[in-house]
């Protein structure tokens, strides 16, 4: 018996309407359920209902951070051409237009991790560059 391999896909999601851009659709949109739901649905739509069974029960979300919007997907490496094929075709999660970017695609979670927690340092340290730049601003000369 074989080993199974896996991929560790990390996706960020894009609203298509920046300007009705809420804290309120992101934690709708951004629940394990929902997504699962949608890719099901997808799946089953480009692929048929065996497959598209197949596909979307080898599908997992380990990780969702709704300030980044990103979310982590477990997924077999069988099936990561197909993963990749639904991400591209969803555009709308409850009515919501959005757009899936695929990041990063490893093969191990440490790698995956380590990914993850850099973007978050950059982004923490695009933050404090900001709130210095703006006390700076602030302080006459």
């Amino acid at each position: 018996m074989t080993r199974v391999k896996n991929r560790w896909i990390v996706v960020r999601v894009l609203l298509k309407d920046e300007l009705v851009r809420t804290v309120d659709q992101l934690e709708r949109i951004l629940k394990p359920d929902v997504l699962i739901a949608k890719i099901t649905q997808t799946s089953k739509l480009l692929y048929g209902n065996i497959k598209g069974n197949f596909i979307s029960s080898s599908i997992s979300i380990s990780y969702i951070n709704t300030n980044e919007s990103l979310v982590l997907f477990h997924s077999r490496r069988h099936f990561l051409d197909e993963f990749l094929c639904i991400l591209s075709f969803i555009d709308k999660i409850q009515k919501v237009g959005v757009s899936l970017e695929v990041i990063h695609v490893s093969g191990t979670l440490h790698q995956t991790r380590k990914f993850i927690f850099n973007r978050i340092l950059d982004t923490l340290s695009q933050l404090s560059a900001l709130r210095l730049s703006n006390r700076a601003q602030e302080t006459p000369s």
